[in-house]
């Protein structure tokens, strides 16, 4: 673990000490700040787990996953740097509705919800803060269903890419931009409201117009201006 020294973090903890009204509370809240790094793979909490608390992303993807009865898996959505996870379930004081799994290395804080239950009772502009963030989650969500309806699935399979260029590893080579893929093609096809045989179509085709390349798990980007322009016009 990492204190919140470090410039970036301090930063941002700093806007969550902001909401709370009482410097005591402020004090305590900024001694249980720390940053963990949760490595691919791992699970920040599990769906009908009790809810321990609160995870705010530093850095990052974090994938929310749903399952059935039967184990099946579906991914719903990703998470990013800044976005707050598990204040749904605290707020309802319920169980987690979802897997949070963490598909990069991932920087997160966590504050219990034993902690938060008290501070959100005694500071009005962090429960408003949790009442904004559901919110924007109905709005993406709603943004998410008309793109579904509007926008083609090439359109939205390259704004993915684009994502894993903003949010995950990627460098520069000779033969371009070199994007790390933290999703297996079902994943991908999930999050696309696709097929998993039509986003292999889609890839086949992208690769054959040289304009993406697909490496396995990697993508090569020869000219990002050029993604960004046919993201734009699909």
């Amino acid at each position: 673990m990492a204190s919140i020294a470090d410039p970036a973090t301090a930063v941002w903890a700093s806007g969550l000490l902001e909401l709370l009204s009482d410097e005591r509370d402020r004090v305590a809240t900024a001694e249980l700040l720390r940053v963990s790094v949760i490595e691919p793979g791992q699970s920040l909490f599990r769906q009908g787990d009790d809810c321990k608390g609160v995870y705010w992303l530093l850095s990052g993807l974090v994938g929310l996953r749903r399952f059935d009865a039967q184990g099946n898996s579906a991914l719903l959505r990703l998470q990013r740097a800044g976005d707050v996870l598990g204040y749904r379930a605290l707020v309802e004081k319920c169980p987690y509705y979802n897997t949070a799994e963490a598909m990069t290395p991932c920087r997160v804080f966590f504050v219990p919800a034993s902690r938060l239950e008290g501070l959100v009772e005694r500071n009005p502009l962090l429960g408003q803060k949790f009442l904004k963030l559901a919110l924007w989650d109905i709005a993406d969500i709603e943004t998410k269903c008309a793109a579904l309806l509007t926008a083609g699935l090439k359109s939205r399979f390259l704004e993915l890419i684009m994502m894993f260029y903003k949010n995950s590893n990627s460098k520069s080579e000779d033969r371009g931009i070199l994007i790390d893929l933290p999703l297996q093609r079902k994943d991908m096809a999930a999050l696309l409201g696709a097929t998993p045989e039509s986003i292999s179509r889609l890839i086949n085709k992208l690769d054959g117009e040289g304009r993406v390349r697909f490496d396995g798990r990697r993508v090569v980007v020869p000219n990002l201006d050029c993604l960004i322009g046919e993201q734009a016009v699909h």
